[in-house]
């Protein structure tokens, strides 16, 4: 068990950018090199607990969780004394949850909404506040960034990790874009794989149940000469949701297949590679919650494909330098026929020539989802101990967004967004126990010109388990392409303009979010309980949305048109924590709770002054619970409980109730000489049927009970 723990603790910070070497846990001859392991455990975490410390606290420290976090400064850093509110999801959590989608997982994060918006299309927020696709939650897979330009946001359905294939997820709660970019304005996630060298031989894994349920995944890990590497080919499919007699079309189904590797190659002692590789293809659900009852014949293709490398020479866990490059593309259709005109507007097919220009009455083209969307990015980073107080991270980044749209852009080829950044992260310890951390990012780009975000924080160490932290931010979110450049018709068969739905002037300035929280952390060395707490006040300014103008000009039809603006703004205050226990080697229990209060300024155009209003966009509470017991014979059970308040979604979504949902895992694992296995079975909202995005009245996304088997076999 202890060989098993060092492992796993080396594995995540290796996979987080530490500078833990493959050499250090890699399999020889079948068994991990404990010592190497160690050796480099104990230096690395050195900051948490000394030699002479785990020595004295036995076998039980040894075993305990001891979490190492990097996403809240790029700087390795024990979870106490992190500057910022972050919350770690382990695999164990993951497996033991029984979710088969990976935005599901956010649920057992605190302040997070999460809803499944359509069959293939789900909505992840933080502290609310977001439209349909949630354009301000930065989201990275090994430090890469999976933020697209279509529509801009994340397409968690074609993503292309498999949940078996991740390690852990650091969760920054809060602004993080002095770290990361503007597009960690409200909060980061960073999902972190496996690494190849973690693991080896073959594995199949099924899931089959409600919905039209069909998951696959087939994974292989092993070591050719200096290179190890981990191959993963998926396939996901589900019917989605069941749409109610004339509440409009089924777009749902998803048929997606998906193909990965992984490889780490370690020229050197002080060298690693890191190569990674993509592609998610097939039938993708619309992205549209509310389709017309009109709309037929639709085309929801998609495909993506992503290439990653980096290099990184670590001479110690204070002295490391790296580079890496990757390029994203995706591209997506989601588009059907609407019609006839005559339907859509209400009157005679005979009539339509004499309202629309003499044209006849036919069926038109209406996208929702639809573009092609780049991005290649570059970027050096220095870690490096300045003296015995101040460690500090610096690096600057390149990088090229593309967008190609003729339906949200009305213009033919790409539009560039070229953009270049300079970060730098600091924590000096003023003294054993203090410590203050300043970070700051400047970012210019073609579309907002310069820009940038910082943060100043400090952590007080009360005990060794005990810590206090403070922060505040000040944070900038650069418009994105299809936000400044937004010009969105619906069009006659003959491409004349028939209808504007969306339309940007452009001009649009930087929004602006200032953030500050007051935090407290108890993790004691032998991980038994684990509490963390924040009390926050967040202010955004100049927040991207829309109103209606029916002075607009329209090309025929005289129904407004909604039009892109900086004069929103919001508030939002409360409290959130987390607390974990491991009662005893065979319980685990999480808990998460938010409550929170929101306030917001719409502004409706003309002369009227903005509309102040209590605003439930952020749910008032939110709780989610997961217990994990393990039995005798290798069988063990979960419950999963979630609890959301009533809340109002902005864009596509409705004013849904508050609901409680319930979920059971039931697990037995085996194994032999050569072979092991899991068999789950998995039961999903027990009780009554709910709403998450639309209302009761379109029951158009009832979540009703589902049932699944998960199963799975590991060749080694």
């Amino acid at each position: 068990m202890i060989e098993n723990s060092m492992e796993s603790q080396s594995r995540a910070a290796a996979a987080s950018g530490g500078v833990f070497h493959r050499s250090c846990c890699r399999p020889l001859a079948g068994k991990p090199r404990i010592g190497a392991a160690l050796g480099a455990l104990l230096a690395g975490f050195g900051g948490v607990v000394d030699a002479a410390e785990m020595a004295t606290d036995g076998e039980e420290a040894f075993l305990a969780d001891i979490p190492i976090v990097m996403s809240a400064t790029r700087l390795p850093q024990p979870l106490l004394e992190s500057p910022v509110s972050t919350t770690v999801i382990t695999r164990e959590m993951i497996e033991d949850s029984g979710f088969n989608q990976l935005a599901d997982v956010f649920r057992l994060v605190p302040g997070f909404q999460v809803a499944h918006a359509t069959g293939g299309h789900f909505v992840v927020a933080y502290h609310g506040q977001e439209f349909t696709l949630a354009s301000r939650l930065e989201v990275l897979i090994d430090g890469r960034s999976v933020y697209g330009n279509i529509l801009s946001s994340v397409q968690w359905n074609t993503l292309g990790v498999a949940l078996e294939d991740i390690e852990r997820i650091e969760v920054i709660r809060g602004p993080n874009a002095p770290v990361f970019g503007a597009n960690a304005m409200v909060a980061t996630i960073n999902i972190i794989t496996r690494q190849p060298y973690a693991e080896s031989g073959t594995w199949i894994d099924a899931t089959a149940g409600s919905i039209g349920t069909r998951d696959l995944l087939l994974r292989h890990a092993a070591t050719a000469g200096a290179l190890d590497y981990r191959l993963s080919l998926g396939w996901k499919q589900n019917d989605g949701f069941d749409v109610a007699p004339g509440m409009g079309p089924d777009f749902d189904d998803t048929r997606l297949g998906s193909l990965t590797f992984r490889g780490a190659w370690s020229p050197s002692s002080i060298d690693d590679v890191d190569i990674q590789f993509g592609y998610t293809g097939g039938e993708s659900a619309t992205l549209e919650p509310k389709p017309d009852a009109l709309q037929t014949d639709h085309d929801g293709d998609a495909r993506s494909h992503y290439q990653f490398i980096r290099w990184t020479r670590s001479r110690s866990m204070d002295d490391e330098l790296h580079l890496q490059f990757y390029h994203n593309y995706n591209d997506q259709h989601d588009g059907s026929e609407l019609g006839p005109i005559s339907a859509y507007i209400g009157i005679l097919p005979a009539q339509v020539p004499l309202a629309i220009g003499g044209r006849p009455d036919q069926s038109i083209a209406v996208y929702y989802g639809e573009g092609t969307s780049e991005r290649y990015d570059l970027e050096l980073q220095r870690r490096l101990r300045m003296s015995d107080s101040l460690r500090m991270v610096w690096g600057t980044g390149f990088r090229l967004d593309r967008l190609r749209s003729k339906p949200h852009l009305n213009r033919d080829g790409f539009v560039d967004n070229p953009s270049a950044r300079m970060f730098g992260n600091a924590e000096w310890s003023l003294s054993d126990d203090l410590s203050l951390h300043l970070g700051a990012m400047v970012e210019h780009n073609d579309v907002a010109g310069p820009f940038g975000s910082a943060r100043i924080a400090a952590n007080w160490r009360l005990a060794r388990d005990q810590a206090v932290r403070a922060s505040i931010s000040s944070t900038q979110r650069s418009p994105s392409i299809i936000e400044q450049e937004w010009d969105f018709l619906l069009r006659f068969n003959d491409g004349a303009p028939l209808n504007q739905i969306f339309y940007s002037p452009g001009d649009l300035d930087p929004e602006r979010l200032v953030a500050v929280e007051l935090g407290y952390a108890y993790i004691p060395v032998d991980g038994h309980l684990q509490f963390d707490a924040k009390v926050f006040r967040e202010r955004a300014t100049d927040i991207i949305s829309n109103y209606r103008d029916l002075d607009f000009p329209d090309p025929f039809l005289q129904d407004g048109v909604e039009i892109n603006m900086n004069d929103d703004s919001y508030r939002v205050s409360g409290v959130e924590g987390a607390l974990r226990w491991r009662s005893g080697p065979h319980d685990l229990l999480t808990f998460q709770y938010s409550l929170t209060k929101s306030h917001r300024d719409l502004y409706r155009g003309g002369d009227d002054e903005p509309i102040r209003i209590e605003h439930t966009a952020t749910p008032r509470r939110t709780c989610s619970l997961l217990y994990t017991h393990h039995f005798p014979a290798d069988v063990s059970a979960s419950l999963g409980y979630y609890y959301r308040s009533a809340v109002k979604w902005i864009g596509d979504g409705d004013k849904t109730d508050g609901h409680k949902r319930v979920d059971l895992r039931i697990g037995k694992t085996f194994s032999s000489k050569r072979l092991e296995g899991n068999i789950d079975l998995i039961v999903q909202n027990i009780g009554e049927d709910y709403q998450e995005y639309i209302s009761e009245k379109e029951k158009r996304t009832t979540f009703k009970t589902r049932y699944f088997v998960r199963a799975g076999l590991h060749f080694q």
